[in-house]
């Protein structure tokens, strides 16, 4: 049965609906879906999407516009099958909306390929869309499937390419691989990724360790961000593997490009690099991935690697037998033969016999073709056969190198001399030796050890020499057995050979000895050293004596401590042995400590001997040091005496002698003993003026001490006192001593010279200085200061007074220039009376005041003596006066001396219109000369101010100030002249004043008329007399003005002024006296006056006017005054200065005009003249100074014959020779060779008329003059010329001449030797005395010095020698050319120059050869060399050849003769020195000596 059910459904939107209806029965339920499905979307992909035909593993693209052509939103998915892909792979499209697909074809196999295309849309419905494609492989090939690389070393590289070719139309893409399919790789890909993923949790186990052990931390949080960054890690290394890209890697062989593109029709070369690592052949496959085509391409690449190809010089060695614990040594050779270097190394051995070789070097580098020796050494300890292999590596080698040794070790073989060792009866304590000897038999070195059985070793009586030792092969060693018994019994020993790493006890030898000791006997019981210095070491002998036949040992026991305090003794030798039948003789030695007689046990105990020791007894006297003390009687001072008691006692009298001074005795004190003797002196009274200069000693034998006593006494008294020598230990010894004081016990130090220098002073001012004077008596003294100059000089006063005489001026020691007045006392003592207590000091001050300048010096004495205590008399009086200082008071008193660079400062103003004047400045500098600063004040007067009223100036200071000026001052119109003098005040001498002048003029146009009266006067008859009224314009502008006649009232303002005439009628009469003056000679540059009488004879006034127009220079003659007028009836006075001005004589005519008569002549001569010297030094003749020669030969030559006036000398009668203009010096000369290391050139006195000093056809020598009669009428042309140019220069120091001194090479002498140049100095004046002098101080800067340094008042025409001497050991003189110029300053004249031209340097000396070799010469015969010495320097050298010092040298001397052994060489100049030798065996040496330097030279 069924039942039909009808649904309706009623859609109310276009959307899909979904219901389930369910039915239930009675048993079950049923569930009836009820499906309504509304619009759809709909994708307008193509049904069916082909590609065509594709190249293999070239993708090929369809893109398409998908549009939802349904009328629902369409939300999709797209996927499809390989060899398609779609891109997008899901998307959404409301309808109407397009969407840009592609689908992509990459065929992996050939031939036809198709898929569906799912369009799968989210409501579940999918429909299809079919894709086709076809796949084929397109002409891609290798061109070279094997690559065969050439054959490489390691170490080395090679290469070799193939090529890909491209045949097809397309760009194809290659890759090199190393698999051959992609499944490979996938799987290479798995495996890295299932190790990254081990790796990972193995890093997760350990960090949860990690977190484990953190129990403080939130292990949790910690643990999860540990994951997260290990996820992190995984996730990034898992996209690294899975993007990596598997080329072709290979550790020998690498390839490039390993990817690139192919173009169409083109090829592609691919290189293969080749680096092996070993020696062997290599074969490698690679793969080329290509687009076109299904499978890769395969290439094989093929090698060969080429190793180092090393070989020994032998594979196997059989050493045969060897021996045990001996090295033995082998060679092998390494050689290269290959082309690249080998590298080796030995691989170490593990067996028995293999750790005992040792190779060397066991690894190493050799190059192509080296070759390398390998020294295998073999030292074993075991025995038996050996057969080792050792395995060599060879870098880059497949297999090792073999070495074999093989072989046999063996042990030694030797034999002893003996079979037992028996030493008989033996001493106690000497040593027995018996000899083993060992013979080695084998061909090794044999080690050995000898000892004595286990039982026996404690035993130290044997010694085996040597014990141990080393035995050569077939040699021999012998051992000593010594023997020394410590134990009186029998000996019974074994004596063990063992041989080191074989074995021991090899050898067994039986030993046998027996001890005793034997008895001894002592030469005396009592042992007498008799006398003995204590503490002073005394010898004598003993002898012990041994009858038995043995030998016995013995010693001498110490002594004991308490005899010890009384003597120590000693014994030589202390210990020893006593011969069998003999004796043993010793030396003992005793030295006591203490005086008196001593007795001290010995013992000797016998080595061994179970008997008491030996004794006997010791016996002495014990005494102290002897000194004898004497006095040194020729070392006494006169009036000093010794002498000696009858007793022994010494005494020594010092006589009279000074106080305050130091007078000694020189005694002697020996000590004649055999030990040291101390001693010490004093002196027995209290603060005795007696002293001992040692207050201590110690004397060692036989030695003498020289003391001194001296004595410095405080009183003129008499002293006594006693000298006490204990001598420690011996006998004391006293000395008397005796003196008496002469002389005053005051003394100062400030004026033990006896002067009291103040120095520098100003005048008007106080000075003083305190002087220390001491007391050294016991009693107090008064002293009494006297001025005994100024006590001298009123006595005389006060003598000259009574008898009515005023005192002369000249009886005192000062004069009014020199110092003060006779009645003016300057120095002073202050306290001038005072007394000094015993043993103290007093300031006395010494003051002084003056108003005079200069060295002022006065007699100062001092008067004292002993003061006496009276009673009632607190002070005492003084016993007797004596002078006590005799002193002298000096200072160098000087005004305040100040230096202004001008002494008017002068201002100037000139008037400007319309401009206002204004204050002017100006800086006047102010410089303090004197020795003392100064302190100054400065006043001066309006309109003038200074910037400063004081200053401070210290020696030789300057300072500035600033002077002002205010022209405005008067405040009208004229022009004036402002005067005001700054006075300068010294604040140290209120009374010194100095000071400047200040002048300011003020210049506006001003007019000044000469007169403003006209007097006519007498006016000579018949004649017209005019009157000039002169208008100045006495100021500096020029003025502008008008001439205005006023009559009647002047006009407001101005001032009238009128003029009276007065004259009279009468003659003019006139006398002039003298008219003729004669000066004769005068100094050129002096200025002679003299007087001429003007006598007015009329009635008439009359003017004069002196005219000096007509002399040759206008300075020969000034006239005071120049005019003037002369009243009626008077007299009136000319005076006429007249200096000649030139050296030369002058007749000239000055004139006299008086009124209208013609000028009145007066004539006047005069001669100029000045002192002049003449040198004997060569002139610097320059060309101007030749050119005054030949002018002054002229005139010489015109002015005739020579008169003979003088008697001293020739002079000219002419002018006297005048000084050249300026210093001329002489040409820079080259250096010439020097004559001498002492120059001397020394001219005759009479230098006038030397005939040496004349020259060959010179026409003046025949008239009579002389050189100097010429040069110095040059030198007077030179003169007369500078001064005519120099008149307008104001320049007053002129030379007279310039000399030459010149030395162009100088030696440098030794220490107090100089060079010298002897000059002659003329004085060629015959009108007057002239006096000159050297500056010093100039010269010796130099180095130079002049003797004598100053002539006074040298006669006319007379002469002198001066020395001039270089002293080349001083330090401003160094080696070098020198030259220095310096002034001879004539007094009232002008300098004369000497230029003075040396070269320093040191004489030399050069010698041939520094050694001569004699060889061997026959005794008694003679042998003669010759060297050769030879002066390279251009100064004489003066050598001797002198015994040597030293004195291995200096011993066989007396064998040598030198000829000639001294001598001077000049420049240049050889010489040869013959050496003479007497046969002997020896080694001498000469010294050449160069005397100048004390330099030496040696020939050995």
């Amino acid at each position: 049965m069924s039942v039909d059910y009808v649904v309706e459904f009623r859609p109310e939107s276009q959307e899909d609906y979904f219901y389930d209806i369910v039915v239930c029965t009675e048993r079950e339920k049923y569930i009836v879906p009820v499906t309504a499905v509304g619009q759809r979307p709909a994708l307008d992909f193509p049904d069916v999407i082909d590609f065509g035909q594709c190249p293999l593993k070239i993708s090929a693209t369809r893109s398409m516009l998908v549009t939802n052509v349904g009328g629902k939103s369409a939300k999709f998915d797209l996927f499809t099958d390989a060899p398609f892909s779609v891109d997008p792979r899901q998307g959404t499209l409301a309808p109407g909306e397009s969407l840009r697909c592609s689908v992509e074809f990459n065929p992996r196999i050939a031939g036809a390929a198709g898929a569906d295309l799912h369009i799968a849309y989210d409501y579940g419905e999918t429909i299809f869309s079919q894709l086709t494609g076809f796949g084929h492989q397109i002409d891609v090939a290798a061109l070279q499937e094997v690559v065969e690389v050439l054959p490489t070393y390691v170490t080395k590289m090679s290469q070799k390419s193939f090529k890909v070719m491209n045949r097809s139309d397309v760009i194809v893409a290659f890759s090199v691989r190393g698999a051959r399919v992609p499944e490979d790789e996938a799987s290479a890909t798995d495996a890295k990724l299932m190790s990254l993923g081990g790796s990972l949790d193995t890093l997760e186990i350990a960090e949860e360790c990690s977190t484990a052990e953190d129990g403080d931390m939130d292990a949790e949080s910690i643990l999860s961000d540990r994951q997260a960054n290990a996820s992190r890690i995984f996730s990034l290394e898992t996209k690294r593997i899975r993007l990596e890209k598997m080329f072709f890697r290979d550790e020998n062989f690498s390839i490039h490009p390993l990817e690139g593109a192919i173009p169409p029709g083109s090829q592609v070369e691919i290189t293969v690099e080749f680096r092996p690592t070993f020696a062997k052949d290599y074969e490698k496959k690679v793969f080329v991935e290509v687009q076109g085509r299904k499978d890769r391409l395969p290439v094989t690449i093929k090698a060969r690697g080429l190793g180092p190809e090393a070989v020994f010089s032998y594979d196997m060695l059989d050493v045969g037998d060897t021996f045990i614990n001996t090295t033995h040594q082998y060679e092998v050779e390494l050689q290269n033969r290959g082309k690249i270097d080998a590298r080796f190394r030995l691989t170490p051995p593990h067996t028995e016999f293999g750790s005992k070789f040792n190779f060397h070097p066991s690894s190493g580098s050799l190059d192509a073709g080296e070759v390398c020796t390998i020294k295998v050494k073999l030292l074993s300890n075991l025995l038996g056969d050996f057969d080792e292999t050792f395995h060599w590596d060879i870098l880059s080698s497949s297999r090792p190198l073999l070495l074999q040794f093989k072989g046999r070790v063996v042990g030694p073989s030797f034999t002893i001399n003996v079979s037992t060792l028996d030493y008989g009866v033996v001493s106690y304590g000497f040593r027995y030796s018996k000899e083993v000897t060992l013979e080695n038999t084998s061909q090794i070195p044999v080690k050995f050890s000898w000892r004595l059985n286990e039982d026996d070793e404690a035993s130290p009586e044997f010694q085996m020499v040597p014990q141990t030792g080393r035995v050569l092969p077939n040699g021999k060693q012998t051992t000593r057995v010594n023997l020394v018994s410590r134990r009186i019994e029998k000996y019974e020993r074994e004596l063990l050979l063992d041989i080191p790493d074989v074995g021991r006890g090899l050898a067994v030898i039986p030993l046998f000895a027996e001890c005793a000791v034997p008895k001894i006997e002592i030469e005396t019981d009592i042992l007498d050293f008799g006398e003995c210095f204590v503490r002073y070491e005394f010898k004598r002998s003993l002898k012990l004596l041994n009858p038995s036949n043995l030998p016995a040992k013995f010693e001498v026991m110490q002594q004991d401590a308490h005899s010890r305090n009384l003597a120590a003794f000693s014994a030589r030798p202390d210990s020893g042995g006593v011969p069998a039948q003999g004796h043993q003789t010793l030396e003992f030695s005793l030295a006591t400590s203490r005086l008196g007689r001593i007795q001290l046990p010995v013992r000797v105990q016998i080595v061994g001997s179970r008997n008491p020791p030996l004794e006997f007894a010791i016996e002495a006297k014990s005494v102290g040091p002897k000194v004898h003390v004497d006095v040194f009687k020729d070392e006494m001072e006169p009036g000093a005496t010794a002498s000696r008691s009858t007793g022994g006692g010494l005494s020594i009298d010092f006589g009279k002698v000074h106080v305050l001074e130091d007078h000694g005795v020189w005694i002697s004190v020996h000590n004649t003993s055999l030990i040291p003797a101390e001693f010490k002196t004093f002196i027995e009274g209290k603060d005795s003026v007696f002293k001992i200069d040692r207050r201590s000693g110690v004397l060692e034998p036989q030695e003498k001490a020289k003391l001194k006593v001296t004595t410095n006494l405080d009183m003129d008294k008499k002293f006594k006192d006693t000298l006490h020598i204990l001598v420690t230990e011996g006998a004391d010894i006293d000395m008397q001593l005796q003196a008496t004081g002469i002389g005053s016990t005051v003394v100062c130090k400030e004026i033990e010279s006896g002067l009291v220098d103040f120095g520098n002073q100003f005048s008007g001012r106080s000075f003083s200085k305190n002087i220390l004077v001491c007391n050294m008596d016991r009693r107090p003294v008064t002293l009494q200061w006297t001025n005994e100059t100024a006590e001298a000089a009123r006595k005389r006063a006060t003598k000259t007074k009574k008898l009515g005489e005023r005192p002369s001026s000249g009886s005192s020691k000062h004069s009014q220039a020199d110092g003060p007045p006779e009645e003016e006392q300057i120095y002073y003592a202050s306290p001038e009376k005072t007394t000094i207590g015993a043993k103290q000091t007093t300031v006395v001050t010494i003051e002084g005041i003056t108003m005079t300048t200069g060295i002022i010096e006065e007699r100062l004495v001092c008067r004292g003596g002993v003061t006496n205590a009276g009673k009632g008399n607190s002070k005492g009086s003084c016993s007797s006066s004596n002078i006590v200082f005799d002193v002298v008071a000096q200072a160098d008193v000087a005004a305040p001396l100040l230096e202004f660079p001008d002494r008017e400062l002068r201002f100037v103003y000139y008037y400007e219109k319309d401009v206002h004047p204004q204050i002017m400045r100006k800086d006047v500098a102010i410089r303090n000369v004197s020795k003392l600063p100064l302190t100054l004040f400065l006043r001066t007067q309006s309109p003038f101010q200074l910037s400063s009223d004081s200053l401070v100036l210290s020696p030789n200071e300057e300072k500035s100030l600033v002077a002002t000026f205010d022209p405005s001052y008067r405040g009208d119109l004229e022009s004036a002249v402002a005067r005001s003098r700054v006075n300068v005040t010294c604040a140290d001498t209120n009374y010194q004043k100095d000071g400047f002048e200040l002048v300011g003029e003020v210049h506006r146009p001003n007019l000044k008329f000469e007169t403003t009266r006209i007097d006519y006067g007498s006016v000579l008859t018949d004649t017209c007399r005019r009157v000039t009224l002169a208008v100045t314009n006495v100021s500096s502008l020029d003025v502008i003005y008008h001439w205005m006649f006023l009559e009647g009232d002047a006009e407001r303002g101005t001032r009238l002024t009128g003029a009276r005439v007065v004259f009279r009628s009468s003659l003019i009469r006139f006398n002039i006296e003298p008219d003729n003056i004669s000066l004769g000679a005068q100094p050129y540059d002096r200025a002679i006056e003299r007087e001429i009488t003007l006598h007015n004879q009329g009635k008439v006034p009359f003017d004069f006017n002196v005219i000096k127009s007509h002399l040759t220079y206008g300075w020969m003659v000034e006239s005071i005054p120049e005019k003037g007028r002369v009243g009626a009836g008077q007299r009136d006075t000319l005076k006429l200065k007249i200096k000649a001005g030139l050296p030369e004589k002058f007749q000239e005519k000055v004139y006299i005009e008086v009124a209208h008569f013609d000028p009145t002549p007066i004539t006047f001569s005069v001669e100029g003249v000045y002192p002049y010297i003449y040198l004997s030094l060569p002139r610097h003749k320059t060309h101007s100074f030749s050119q005054y020669l030949e002018e002054a030969k002229k005139r010489l030559i015109q002015a005739g014959p020579k008169p003979n006036s003088s008697p001293k000398g020739a002079r000219s009668n002419i002018s006297r020779p005048s000084p050249p203009s300026k210093a001329t010096r002489s040409p820079t000369a080259k250096e010439r060779p020097p004559s001498a290391s002492t120059i001397r050139s020394k001219v005759p006195t009479a230098v006038a008329t030397s005939s040496s000093a004349r020259m060959p056809k010179n026409p003046l020598y025949d008239l009579g003059y002389t050189k100097a009669d010429w040069e110095s009428e040059a030198d007077r042309l030179q003169l007369h010329r500078d001064l005519l140019i120099r008149a307008s220069k104001k320049e007053d120091k002129l030379m007279a001449a310039a000399m030459g001194c010149e030395s162009p090479e100088m030696s440098v002498p030794p220490k107090e030797e100089a060079a010298q140049n002897d000059k002659n100095a003329l004085n060629v004046d015959e009108k007057k005395q002239v006096s000159f002098q050297f500056n010093k101080h100039y010269l010796d800067s130099f180095g130079l010095s002049i003797d004598p340094e100053a002539i006074l008042k040298l006669a006319e025409f007379d002469s002198v020698d001066m020395t001039l001497t270089m002293h080349t050991s001083k330090p401003q003189v160094t080696h070098g050319p020198l030259e220095a110029t310096f002034p001879v300053e004539v007094k009232q004249g002008p300098a004369v120059m000497i230029t003075v031209k040396a070269y320093i340097m040191t004489p030399d000396l050069k010698i041939s050869s520094d050694a001569l070799d004699f060889g061997m010469v026959q005794s008694g015969h003679c042998k003669i060399m010759t060297v050769q010495l030879t002066n390279p320097k251009h100064v004489p050298c003066e050598w001797c050849i002198k015994r040597p010092m030293e004195g291995n040298k200096a011993k066989d001397w007396d064998f040598f003769r030198c000829s000639p052994n001294e001598g001077t060489l000049e420049f240049s100049e050889s010489i040869n020195v013959k050496v003479r030798l007497r046969g002997l065996r020896f080694h001498g040496a000469a010294v050449a000596r160069i005397r100048a330097v004390e330099r030496h030279r040696s020939i050995s």
